[in-house]
């Protein structure tokens, strides 16, 4: 299944945002979508978010079927401890010795009658489309209210703070930023409530000609996320060239007004300025 998106009409509470990938509309055309961030305020935010799905939709295949001929029991669905959700390697289109990382969706079997031999048809789905529909579903919920299981449906009384009827129910962000940028730790931070960090925006002013990399602490432990491509980490990188990331907790982090919180900046891109770097945090 092929969706190439190479540009992106994005709305948000301050106004309309446009992101274009010029090399694959020239060799794609042009291929429109439309993201609604109705309830984002923060144009950080929203840059990384038009970044990030920009990266995933533009890369064309999502999902593929393979052929699968295993050798010994190792390489036979279930029998050699793998099946859906597994990941995989297989060889790209071009039919280059690379291969790409996939994640194995469902299998179908069937068995021969006349020799009872079993065939295998894995579906196979890229990784960071895996990712993409994650961090879709996450950001579809903040949009309507329904992160942790509120109801879309509900009514929003009248009287309740702007930010409530907005959508964001009790979610609160803890910034840093540098405009000068060095390998160094910021100042502890405390968060205004309790709290489970959802997400990370990160963007530059400049974007480095290399990558900058960023690591976040909590209680001075450190924090992995998940980033475009299905990599989970616990440095968050900004590619070279650039000048945004978005990126979900990759495993549960709670917090309370007690904790101390603190980014690093592990390494500089060549070039790279102004670096905002925003947590956001929802309820537990």
């Amino acid at each position: 299944m092929s969706t190439i998106k190479n540009a992106i009409l994005t709305r948000y509470q301050g106004g309309y945002r446009t992101a274009t990938d010029a090399t694959s509309v020239a060799a794609n055309g042009r291929r429109e979508t439309f993201l609604s961030l109705t309830s984002t305020a923060n144009s950080a935010a929203t840059t990384a978010a038009i970044t990030e799905y920009l990266d995933t939709l533009d890369s064309g295949i999502t999902t593929v079927r393979a052929g699968l001929l295993p050798t010994s029991d190792a390489e036979t669905p279930y029998a050699g401890q793998w099946g859906p959700g597994a990941s995989v390697t297989v060889p790209r289109l071009s039919n280059s010795l690379t291969g790409e990382t996939m994640q194995v969706r469902s299998i179908t079997v069937n068995e021969d009658d006349a020799t009872g031999q079993l065939s295998f048809t894995p579906e196979l789905v890229r990784v960071a489309s895996t990712r993409f529909q994650q961090a879709d579903g996450q950001l579809r919920q903040l949009n309507d209210g329904t992160l942790n299981g509120r109801s879309a449906a509900a009514t929003i009384a009248g009287d309740l703070d702007p930010d409530v009827r907005a959508g964001r129910v009790r979610t609160f962000t803890v910034t840093f930023s540098k405009d000068e940028l060095e390998v160094s730790t910021s100042p502890d931070k405390y968060p205004t409530d309790y709290g489970r960090l959802q997400s990370v925006f990160c963007y530059l002013s400049t974007a480095g000609t290399t990558a900058t990399t960023i690591q976040i602490t909590v209680a001075g432990s450190l924090v992995t996320f998940s980033q475009s491509g299905g990599a989970s980490s616990s440095t968050i990188t900004i590619p070279a060239t650039r000048d945004a990331i978005f990126g979900m907790t990759a495993s549960q982090v709670d917090v309370t007004p007690l904790q101390t919180i603190a980014c690093t900046i592990a390494s500089v891109g060549t070039g790279a300025t102004g670096l905002v770097v925003d947590l956001v945090f929802g309820e537990r």
